[in-house]
């Protein structure tokens, strides 16, 4: 689709006509003398005698007659002989190749004019405006970028989405002093260049030679508003605090209305289009002049400065000075939040600081897809972790969402990990962990559902596993992904997750509602089959353990089967029992991994109190004899399952069921706060004893 998207932007771009052909479409004598004077040319430094007198020879050797002659020629970078003697200004070449006959006005998409203001060579433009060179011409100027070069059939054309400027636009770009000055002085240029709102323009290109000479010849812009409605000063606040300076010591009046605009403030412009260094400095001047009574001020969106900022942090920018560019983005938020920025005023779709830190957008991707896309991704995610860092010391609230159908900043940091790939997620995994434990802190509502009725801990384990699902022969991929749901589960917890919780929650197509629980959602990772991964079934079991540790109560559980439910081997069964799940696990893991599921079915064995493990037990053995009865299960998974129903619980397992009972299961708090030795401690709080 982007392909088709460019040709048709390249179709639709507008192409000067001109008369000038490559090398390859020329005749040989042309194409040999052409060469030849190209490589004298693209020689750095003054050109010698001898040089100057080749060049002259060849002009003078080459086919006049021929309509593609010499001076129509163009090389393998686009430009003509002309062009490229403006580049290296050669000012006797330049009046050699002109005398000669040489069009002062053709190029591709660059004229020769436009090439030397832009590099600031003054007396090769006063040069080619005495011969004939038009400053009213809008035109590209592709040097030092490349040009885009196409050709059709035996034409070429530059498509490069370069700026459109005129000669004197090009001058200020560079700040050439001398230059804007030969443009609105000499005979053939001055009456064509437009000087309404030229200190503006200059004030736009950061260009302080260019604005102290305008200011001497057209002060009375000084206090003109340009067509949209911003005076010189407010576009030096936008552009280059330095400009805005020198403004205000040549008598610019600077009130602290100033900083506000019709699309919020000068920072809300300076944050979205500033790619450079000179934040930090920009905010500094502004904080200092006024800005501060306005700190929180909203543009159309309802975002605030802040917030504006926010969404480029980690944003890609030249290699060469990325990690100054990311420093300045946060010391540029330190100084914002201790001037009075509140990082909790939500915009208008109801997102905060946070949010907006965390909010994927096309300058800072953070849903990647292609693989290529990842290796910047763990960097970018580095960045936000300190910045969230910055945030929540400021007074960030991560609960903070607006209205009961929107989320919290911790279900943004889970989008991100649910948009990767698994393959990816190795990757970026550390940092993804630092970013939500980061987010989930003592006051976060860890409990918070989404409008599904999604938790963020069910989010997580929703994703894990599908991918696993999906990597099932890949058993290096589950000794990934469980460790990192097992510490992500274990800070949860201690954040005040509720694993007693009875969850509903509706399918993405919202056409099923689902009734689950934690204990139900991990035991549901029983019914996939992971190849050569022995620990696998080790990490459902320390999950459990986990969640009984912290308040995990499995007599909270139902275990009474529900007669008549069409549950088969390959059924999904969304709303199963817990003792369904662990039936079917049975049948349908490889009789190697029986003794681990065994395991976790004793688990609940050990920790139920009696009429609960008697519904459980009783459970099991119906979905055996029933949804399971045309399937043979094991002779040792059989047996397992007799000696449960028959066998009777060691005084000490049912010692331990009280206490924890009457703890409320809250083990890790409470246990080592009784009066028993270590020992006997130990054994009431590790449940697989």
């Amino acid at each position: 689709m982007s392909q088709i998207v460019q040709k048709a932007l390249d179709f639709l771009r507008p192409h000067r006509s001109h008369r000038l052909y490559p090398l390859c479409f020329v005749s040989e004598n042309t194409r040999t003398c052409a060469k030849r004077i190209f490589d004298c040319l693209s020689v750095e430094g003054e050109l010698s005698a001898a040089d100057i007198e080749e060049i002259k020879k060849l002009i003078d050797e080459s086919p006049k007659t021929d309509s593609r002659n010499i001076f129509c020629v163009v090389n393998w970078d686009g430009f003509t002989l002309l062009q490229r003697a403006v580049i290296g200004n050669h000012m006797s070449v330049v009046k050699m190749l002109i005398k000669k006959g040489c069009d002062v006005n053709a190029g591709i998409c660059s004229m020769p004019l436009h090439l030397a203001c832009k590099l600031g060579h003054v007396h090769v433009a006063q040069l080619l405006l005495t011969y004939g060179a038009r400053a009213d011409i809008e035109c590209t100027a592709c040097y030092p970028e490349e040009h885009k070069l196409k050709t059709y059939p035996d034409q070429i054309y530059c498509l490069a989405y370069q700026p459109v400027f005129t000669p004197v636009m090009y001058a200020l770009c560079g700040d050439h002093e001398q230059v804007l000055r030969l443009l609105l002085h000499h005979e053939n240029s001055r009456h064509m260049v437009k000087t309404d709102f030229l200190l503006h323009e200059a004030c736009k290109m950061g260009a302080q030679e260019c604005s102290r000479y305008l200011l001497q010849r057209y002060s009375e812009q000084m206090f003109q508003e340009n067509t949209e409605g911003k005076t010189p000063l407010q576009i030096s606040l936008v552009t280059d605090a330095e400009s805005a300076m020198f403004l205000m010591d040549n008598g610019a009046e600077l009130k602290d209305s100033v900083f506000l605009t019709d699309y919020g403030s000068t920072l809300h412009e300076l944050y979205k289009s500033k790619m450079t260094l000179g934040l930090v400095k920009a905010t500094k001047f502004a904080l200092e002049h006024g800005f501060r009574s306005h700190i929180n001020v909203r543009d159309q969106e309802g975002n605030t400065a802040l917030y504006v900022l926010l969404r480029h942090v980690g944003r890609t920018v030249k290699s060469n000075i990325q990690s100054e560019y990311d420093m300045e983005l946060q010391e540029c938020i330190k100084l914002l939040l201790i001037h009075g920025a509140n990082p909790n005023i939500a915009n208008h779709v109801g997102e905060s600081a946070l949010h907006g830190v965390l909010a994927d957008n096309a300058a800072r991707p953070l849903y990647v897809s292609r693989h290529g896309q990842v290796r910047r991704l763990k960097p970018i995610l580095q960045e936000i972790c300190k910045v969230v860092d910055i945030l929540l010391i400021h007074g960030a609230d991560p609960t903070q969402r607006a209205s009961p159908m929107f989320v919290s900043p911790l279900y943004y940091a889970i989008r991100i990990f649910q948009s990767l790939q698994p393959d990816m997620f190795i990757v970026v995994k550390t940092a993804l962990k630092q970013l939500l434990m980061l987010l989930c802190q003592e006051n976060c509502n860890i409990n918070m559902a989404d409008s599904y009725g999604l938790t963020p801990f069910v989010l997580l384990l929703h994703t894990a596993y599908k991918w696993i699902s999906l990597n099932s022969t890949n058993s290096n991929f589950s000794k990934t992904i469980l460790p990192f749901i097992g510490d992500m589960l274990h800070h949860f917890l201690k954040r005040g997750l509720e694993p007693n919780a009875q969850l509903s929650y509706w399918t993405r197509r919202m056409d099923e509602a689902i009734e689950s629980n934690y204990f139900k959602e991990i035991i549901l990772f029983l019914n996939l089959k992971v190849e050569d991964d022995p620990l696998f079934f080790d990490h459902i079991h320390m999950f459990l353990i986990k969640l009984m540790q912290r308040g995990g109560d499995p007599n909270t559980l139902t275990f009474t089967p529900t007669y008549g439910t069409p549950y088969t081997l390959m059924n999904e069964a969304p709303n199963a029992s817990v003792t369904f799940l662990l039936t079917k696990a049975l049948f349908l893991q490889p009789e190697s991994n029986l003794l681990p599921i065994l395991e976790i079915i004793l688990l609940f064995h050990k920790t139920l109190i009696q009429h609960k493990c008697l519904e459980f037990v009783e459970s099991i053995l119906h979905f055996v004899s029933t949804d399971f009865k045309s399937l043979t299960l094991c002779a040792g998974a059989k047996k397992a399952l007799q000696a449960l129903a028959t066998t009777p619980r060691s005084l000490k397992d049912l010692s331990r069921i009280a206490i924890t009972t009457n703890l409320e299961w809250r083990l890790t708090k409470r246990v080592p706060r009784l009066p028993l030795p270590k020992v006997l401690q130990y054994y009431v709080i590790n449940l697989d004893m």
